[in-house]
């Protein structure tokens, strides 16, 4: 699963590339959600089959490594971060949210890994409590940013990560790793065989959602 995931291959979106915006390169972000995302410690469980992210903004499907910072960019503005170089290691958007009547401030990261090619399709998406200090790439949308999921997000009691996700133990501080192969989405358009693995992770602090990381890499 974790080969798969971090598999070095070319997956293409088939957006049109636009001239993005583009921060300095920054050094890669310190925040504990991206951190998680890119901890090779853990041990991921393999699920069967794996429950769908249902992830959306607004009413729009997010359609990973197809959908691409560029799109949210022209709706969401913030300015394209890259570290290690342009097109190269990691590319990123991060959004500041507000809490609402269901969690807490946050932080949403829309993460397009080196494998992505230079479309910049979003294979990773982290939403985070946001944590103290200050996080110099994240910026407020300049429209609203309606983050949902299927799965449970932040604020939820780890209850219901075990109830969405059977085989898991719940813990009330800790980490639940989980992943597995899932159906290749038709939307990517493959021409031959291809495979798809897809991680999730979840913080779990005083029994409550504090991070999840959603990863999903695709190749042939």
């Amino acid at each position: 699963m974790k080969n798969l995931l971090m598999a070095a291959g070319a997956v293409f979106a088939t957006t049109a590339f636009l001239a993005p915006a583009f921060a300095a390169e920054q050094p890669e972000p310190a925040t504990p959600g991206f951190k998680l995302l890119y901890d090779e410690t853990l041990t991921t469980e393999n699920v069967e089959p794996l429950p769908a992210h249902g992830l959306k903004i607004g009413e729009t499907e997010v359609q990973l490594e197809l959908t691409s910072l560029t799109d949210l960019q022209k709706t969401y503005g913030g300015e394209i971060s890259d570290f290690n170089g342009e097109n190269r290691g990691k590319s990123w958007l991060c959004y500041a949210l507000p809490a609402n009547a269901t969690a807490p401030a946050s932080l949403a990261w829309f993460v397009s890994d080196g494998v992505m090619g230079n479309n910049y399709g979003i294979n990773f998406v982290v939403v985070e409590v946001a944590p103290a200090g200050d996080t110099p790439t994240c910026v407020a949308p300049t429209t609203p940013l309606v983050l949902t999921s299927t799965l449970p997000s932040l604020g939820a009691p780890v209850a219901d990560v075990v109830k969405a996700i059977p085989g898991l133990d719940a813990k009330d501080d800790g980490v639940l790793s989980y992943g597995g192969e899932i159906p290749v989405p038709a939307y990517l358009k493959f021409e031959g065989e291809a495979a798809t693995g897809s991680v999730i992770n979840y913080q779990i602090t005083k029994g409550v959602v504090t991070i999840r990381t959603i990863s999903q890499v695709s190749a042939m």
